[in-house]
C-alpha cells in the first residue's frame, strides 16, 4: 500500500527496458502481488510469469522515493505461485538443493577437491566458495581465491558446505527447507571454530549476513566478501604491469545492498598500466548481467537480453566482475574473469 505507482522503479529496472510492459515492472508486480494477497487475482501462468520475470536486482528498492521494500514483496509473493507454476528447471533445481545439497546435483568429488586446500579441524577463517565456484564453470575462480589467500600466508579452511540457500528463497521455497540448509552450515563452521566467513558469491554472502541472522544467532561470526578481505593487503609492487582492455561489473548484491564498490576497483588498480575503463552504467546504477533471482531458469533468452545489453557497454573490453554468477553469465557472450583470477594471473612468480 506504500507504493504510489510514481513508475521511478519502472524508469531504471532492466527488466522493464527490455520487455517494455508496466505488467513486467517493479509497480506492476507490486500490484500484482496485492492481487493475489487480497484475492482479487488468481494465481495462474500469466501472473506466474511477471513476478519470475525479475532478477532481484534491487535497482526499484534503490531508486524508490517511497522506500517500499519491492525485492521483499517479490520473493513473498514467489512463494504463493511455487510450486505449482514454476518451471521444471526450478523445480529441479531447488530439489538438487536439498536432496544433493549442491544445485547442480550430485558431485563427482569433494566440493573442495579441485582446489587441493581440504578442510581443516580447527580454523578462524574460512572461504565459502558457493555452488556456482564449485561446479566446473567456476573452478577457475575458486582455484585463484584459494591461491591468493595461500601466497598471503592466510591460515584458513575450506568446508564440508552445502548450498547456503539463496536459490531456494528467490525461487519461492518453504522457509523450512531453506531453514535445513543452513543448520548444515553455521553446524560445520562452528565445527571447525571459524570466527570469519570470506565469500566470493555475493549472494551467498547476503544469505549469511542478512537472512541467516532472523534464524539463528550468528552475532559471533563475521561474514565478509573477499574483496573487502584483500583491500589494502596486497601492495602494487607484486604485480605485473599492463593487462588486456578491461572493466568492471558491479554485481547488484555487493553494490545495491553493501555498498561495496570502491574495494574491487583498488585492487584493479594495484595492476600498474592496467587498460581499464569505467562502463557506463557503474556502481549503484550498474545494470543486472540477467542471471539473478533464478530468471535465468524460468526464462533463459530474457537473461540473454539483459546480458547483451551490458556487454554492448563493455564493448571491446574483458569484463572483471566479483561475482561468480555474473562472470559466468558473462562468459557466454563475451570474454569475462573473475577479479580473483585477474589478481592472480597478474601477481609476479
Amino acid at each position: 500500500m506504500q507504493c504510489t505507482s510514481c513508475s521511478f522503479c519502472t524508469v531504471t529496472c532492466p527488466v522493464m527496458n527490455v520487455l517494455l510492459t508496466d505488467a513486467s515492472s517493479p509497480r506492476g508486480r507490486v500490484q500484482i502481488a496485492y492481487g493475489l494477497y487480497t484475492g482479487e487475482l488468481e494465481v495462474d501462468e500469466s501472473a506466474t510469469q511477471r513476478l519470475y520475470e525479475c532478477t532481484t536486482c534491487g535497482m526499484c528498492d534503490h531508486t524508490c522515493p517511497s522506500g517500499v521494500h519491492i525485492v521483499d514483496v517479490i520473493k513473498a509473493a514467489r512463494k504463493v505461485v511455487y510450486p505449482e507454476h514454476a518451471v521444471e528447471k526450478q523445480r529441479t533445481f531447488a530439489d538438487n538443493i536439498t536432496e544433493k545439497e549442491h544445485t547442480y546435483g550430485e558431485l563427482k568429488e569433494p566440493i573442495w577437491a579441485f582446489t587441493g586446500h581440504a578442510p581443516k579441524e580447527r580454523s578462524e577463517i574460512a572461504y565459502f566458495m558457493g555452488c556456482k565456484i564449485t561446479a566446473e564453470t567456476g573452478h577457475k575462480q575458486g582455484i585463484a581465491a584459494v591461491n591468493i589467500l595461500d601466497r598471503l600466508g592466510v591460515d584458513f579452511t575450506t568446508l564440508n558446505e552445502v548450498c547456503c540457500g539463496a536459490p531456494l528463497m528467490y525461487i519461492g521455497v518453504s522457509e523450512d527447507r531453506i531453514r535445513k540448509q543452513m543448520e548444515k552450515n553455521i553446524n560445520e563452521i562452528r565445527k571447525r571454530g571459524v570466527k570469519k566467513v570470506l565469500f566470493s558469491c555475493p549472494s551467498c554472502y547476503y544469505m549469511f549476513e542478512k537472512v541467516y541472522p532472523k534464524y539463528t544467532d550468528v552475532s559471533d561470526i563475521e561474514f565478509q566478501h573477499i574483496v573487502e578481505f584483500l583491500d589494502g593487503k596486497l601492495s602494487p609492487d607484486e604485480f605485473e604491469a599492463g593487462t588486456e582492455p578491461i572493466t568492471y561489473h558491479d554485481p547488484c548484491h555487493l553494490g545495491r545492498t553493501f555498498n561495496i564498490y570502491e574495494e574491487p576497483r583498488n585492487l584493479i588498480k594495484l595492476i600498474p598500466d592496467a587498460d581499464y575503463a569505467e562502463m557506463e552504467h557503474n556502481r549503484e546504477n550498474s545494470l543486472c548481467c540477467g542471471a539473478g533471482g533464478s530468471l535465468a531458469l524460468y526464462e533463459p533468452s530474457l537473461t540473454k537480453k539483459m546480458a547483451d545489453r551490458r556487454v554492448a557497454e563493455a564493448g571491446e573490453r574483458t569484463v572483471v566482475s566479483a561475482c561468480p554468477n555474473c562472470v559466468g553469465n558473462f562468459s557466454k557472450h563475451t570474454n569475462a574473469m573473475s577479479i580473483e583470477e585477474l589478481l592472480w594471473t597478474k601477481l609476479k612468480g
